[in-house]
């Protein structure tokens, strides 16, 4: 049975109408999606990333941990989620807390395009606010900042594909 409906509505909602009141979108588990436009394309792959995480050793950084999904989810989550709503989101002092040291801090982090961002040591310290980090639906590990109330620093950065971080005791 198929339903047709004819309103003067925006050209996407009408396709949508169209699409979830027709009986060809196929619907369950394993169920490649079908609507107006033909098979949706899957979702991007997951990656299995690790963060490098590097600690000051004179005049070099030496790697001493590569943090994953895995160590992540041994760690306790932080309220709320990522900017996407989805995402589970960790301290990133809690992160560095338990690969280095309690009182050791983020000073560089590297993104997969090779920029280094520096982060100061007085926005590392505010009580007011917290590092936080995340992996998106790819795998792809991000970091950016909540107020002490849980919310989203819109003024802050979002560093994105963040491949290591360097850290100082």
């Amino acid at each position: 049975m198929r339903l047709h409906i004819t309103v003067a509505v925006p050209f996407s909602l009408a396709l949508s109408v169209a699409a979830l009141a027709g009986d060809d979108l196929k619907q369950g588990p394993g169920a490649t999606p079908q609507g107006a436009w033909g098979t949706l394309p899957p979702a991007p792959p997951v990656e299995k990333r690790e963060l490098e995480v590097r600690v000051k050793n004179g005049d070099h950084f030496d790697t001493v941990a590569k943090i994953t999904t895995a160590d992540l989810q041994k760690l306790k989550a932080l309220p709320g989620k990522g900017p996407g709503g989805k995402a589970t989101i960790y301290s990133l002092k809690d992160v560095v807390g338990h690969a280095v040291a309690a009182k050791a801090r983020v000073v560089t982090v590297h993104l997969g395009d090779g920029q280094s961002v520096a982060v100061d040591d007085k926005a590392w310290a505010d009580a007011s606010r917290t590092p936080v980090l995340w992996q998106n639906r790819r795998g792809f590990f991000k970091l950016g900042w909540i107020d002490k109330t849980g919310h989203w620093m819109p003024a802050t950065m979002e560093l994105r594909d963040v491949r290591s971080i360097d850290v100082v005791k």
